[in-house]
């Protein structure tokens, strides 16, 4: 008899952590909307669970929503066209939206080049036609999501001198290529801190 009420008040306790344990899971899931910038995109989201291991979450071909634990995560983009760098996040105590725009992949960026890349040149030659025949201008690179160019002229020198290696930038606005760093021999980002850091870095360490 007397242990009724005993077994009562400890089933009762059980159920009420129990509701508190599933109540605190399901708070420790929060939405993610995945907000997808370039076209002909796919991703896959990992969740990390230990130093160096990661769980496949799950595969998105589209801007969207989804709940997940608190936890480090990362969208790694796939596809001909894009970087497949991972794109990490975190999900803590608020719902978040990540932007998924990857820049475009090295074999993606190698073709667009060559398709512009008489383009671009033109514009280097018209900015500079008293002095251009003094230089060479290499091939250079586009970068990113194909809005930037940087590149190097090589001065032509006389017998065995080397000759002065300048650099620039060129960006592409409204489909127009624009010089946005006229040519130095160093391109700093005090002098040019609207330009992608890794970008001066790059073509500073070219020849």
């Amino acid at each position: 008899m007397n242990k009724n009420p005993l077994i009562i008040l400890l089933t009762t306790l059980v159920l009420v952590l129990v509701g508190i344990g599933i109540l605190f899971y399901y708070q420790s899931f929060k939405n993610v909307t995945l907000n997808f910038k370039q076209p002909e995109l796919s991703v896959t989201i990992y969740q990390k669970v230990s130093k160096d291991k990661q769980a496949e979450v799950g595969k998105f071909t589209e801007s969207g929503q989804v709940r997940l634990q608190s936890g480090t995560y990362t969208v790694v983009p796939s596809g001909n066209l894009y970087s497949p760098e991972p794109i990490e996040f975190k999900v803590e105590k608020e719902d978040i939206t990540i932007d998924v725009n990857p820049n475009f992949s090295s074999s993606y960026r190698k073709s667009l080049l060559a398709e512009q890349l008489s383009t671009i040149k033109s514009v280097i030659v018209s900015a500079y036609p008293d002095v251009i025949d003094g230089f060479v201008i290499n091939d250079g690179e586009i970068y990113e999501q194909g809005q930037w160019y940087a590149t190097t002229l090589v001065q032509k020198a006389q017998g065995s001198d080397e000759g002065d290696v300048y650099r620039m930038v060129l960006k592409k606005e409204n489909d127009k290529w624009k010089i946005v760093a006229r040519p130095a021999l160093v391109l700093s980002i005090k002098t040019y801190p609207n330009i992608p850091k890794d970008i001066l870095s790059s073509v500073n360490a070219k020849d």
